[in-house]
């Protein structure tokens, strides 16, 4: 089976006994070198009939992607590897569609040839002993092996490209709407517009909301994030010192305050964008931004209150502040239906194969002009 893989320096240069390499790169990310293979390695076995795979089914991959999440565990891989002498590869990638290629005996919610993506259910994935969240960080395999409860049939109108971009971003937002009560008639602010997560978001919740303002630093990008949906863009030039921004200012002194504000990077914005909330707003993030090790980054300390400040900012405006990882299961459920009504879409910048691995991990990660979700179709 074939697997994209972050693999050591001396796999990279000599063809290991145990694979065999169909394509390789080297690419940069952040000025540390990260050497990849695209890799037929040994496919493992899985027979139906075996008690042991009662609840398990057997998956064929047909595209997959990259989140944030896995940046960092590209270099967590490389760093091991270059450590550890007995494993010379690492498959990646945590979103994937695939086709049920076989199912244990004890699965009846899933048949052979259903197309399916996965169910990354937090912090309760529904079934005893099987772990919640994200089932896979190796997702690059062409063939995997998962409890019933971990996937979810999709509709065929749903692409492959779709399908392997879909559910960490989808299950998230909708996790957020599941969260946040709405009463349709807020106004909210989404920071770092052109993510994949805010794109996402933006696509949630763009009915079931009054106006939206979005956040980015792309100009470029102001009329395609309109037309998704968002009423105002503002445009930032220090994501570090929003406050300095004429155009927030305009924003929060039009709306008196935000009544929610959506964010995928707290350890950016939530120090310097609690006092932008209205009373009794919501600020509800998803994650952070300086998840990268060994990477050089802006001092953002400058920007950061202390907690003490933080509560006063909390507690004058009777705010909360809430952290959502993931969604529930009928999240995924609800955001299926609302790309089926037309309601939901994720944003698909490009599709690569096998002849590009490197440009693919690099536009995933790497490219400042990306707008949306990069996929891997095999």
């Amino acid at each position: 089976m074939r697997a994209l893989a972050i693999v050591s320096k001396d796999t990279f240069n000599l063809k290991p006994e145990e694979c065999e390499i169909i394509s390789r790169d080297e690419i940069d990310i952040n000025g540390i070198p990260v050497y990849l293979s695209l890799l037929d390695v040994p496919n493992s076995e899985f027979n139906s009939t075996y008690i042991e795979n009662e609840d398990l089914v057997y998956v064929r991959k047909t595209a997959f992607s990259l989140n944030f999440r896995d940046k960092a565990l590209c270099f967590t891989a490389a760093r091991y590897l270059q450590n550890q002498g007995n494993q010379s590869y690492w498959p990646i990638g945590s979103d994937f569609c695939g086709i049920v290629e076989k199912v244990g005996p004890g699965v009846k919610t899933l048949k052979v040839g259903d197309r399916v993506i996965p169910n990354y259910a937090y912090p309760y994935s529904g079934f005893p002993n099987v772990y919640p969240g994200v089932g896979t960080n190796s997702s690059s395999k062409e063939y995997e092996v998962f409890h019933y409860s971990k996937l979810i049939s999709i509709p065929e109108s749903m692409s492959d490209e779709i399908g392997g971009a879909f559910t960490i971003g989808a299950q998230t937002s909708f996790g957020i709407i599941n969260k946040l009560n709405l009463r349709g008639d807020e106004d909210i602010l989404i920071t770092s517009g052109t993510s994949s997560t805010s794109l996402s978001i933006l696509s949630a919740i763009k009915n079931k909301v009054g106006k939206i303002c979005v956040c980015t630093s792309r100009k470029e990008c102001i009329q395609k994030l309109k037309d998704l949906g968002a009423d105002d863009v503002i445009i930032m030039e220090d994501r570090y010192n929003m406050l300095n921004s004429e155009q927030l200012k305009i924003q929060i002194e039009k709306r008196s305050g935000f009544d929610i504000i959506v964010d995928p990077f707290s350890d950016v914005y939530l120090p310097q964008l609690i006092s932008s909330l209205h009373y009794g707003g919501k600020y509800i993030t998803c994650g952070i931004f300086e998840q990268m090790p060994y990477e050089n980054k802006p001092n953002s300390n400058q920007s950061v209150q202390s907690i003490l400040e933080l509560m006063i900012n909390l507690t004058i405006r009777n705010a909360q502040i809430i952290g959502n990882c993931l969604g529930e299961k009928q999240d995924l459920i609800n955001a299926i239906s609302g790309f089926q009504d037309n309601e939901f879409n994720i944003v698909i910048d490009s599709v690569f194969d096998f002849s590009n691995i490197g440009k693919f991990v690099h536009r995933s990660f790497s490219e400042s002009n990306k707008f949306g979700k990069v996929v891997f179709k095999y």
